[in-house]
């Protein structure tokens, strides 16, 4: 297991931050992680780094329980998370903008498998994807403006329901 304390992280040279956990990753209140580049997890056991996290890009990848949920307070430029077969679900929060990248989300939960707040526009120019291998999964994704967002290949004829001017439920 993983635990970020006290101050945290930070690498304000714009460094890379890469954590690994035969368990779960999470951090403790007030414990933050800062970098100008990007911030990598790996872990077993799920992701839980839900403070006001200041990272520029984040992958996640958790290959066996547990789910993905991550907060930034500011943009989030890309997000790329694997949360691999029999985990739960992903959260993604971010303060402003977010944006999808490399493999985009995949996840194995049911429900409310996938959810993607932005504090700004969603941001998907480059077409990536939210895979949802669990039964009756589904992808939510909040913003500030539809007309904003760039949606890529998210939103298609065959999208079943799409509504405008709901508030994420803080």
């Amino acid at each position: 297991q993983v635990d970020v304390v006290n101050n945290g992280i930070n690498t304000s040279g714009g460094g890379n931050i890469t954590l690994t956990s035969s368990g779960v990753i999470t951090q403790s209140a007030g414990a933050l992680l800062s970098t100008t580049g990007s911030l990598s997890t790996t872990s077993v056991g799920g992701v839980q780094l839900s403070n006001a996290n200041a990272v520029r890009y984040f992958s996640g990848i958790n290959s066996v329980s547990g789910n993905v949920s991550f907060a930034n307070s500011g943009a989030l430029l890309d997000v790329s998370v694997n949360n691999g077969a029999g985990t739960g679900a992903v959260f993604v929060k971010s303060a402003g903008d977010l944006g999808l990248l490399n493999t985009g989300v995949i996840t194995s939960a049911t429900g409310n498998a996938a959810v993607l707040v932005a504090g700004g526009n969603f941001v998907n120019s480059s077409n990536y994807n939210i895979t949802l291998l669990g039964t009756g999964a589904r992808w939510l994704i909040y913003s500030t403006n539809p007309s904003a967002n760039t949606v890529g290949a998210l939103l298609t004829g065959s999208t079943d329901f799409q509504q405008y001017g709901a508030t994420y439920p803080s």
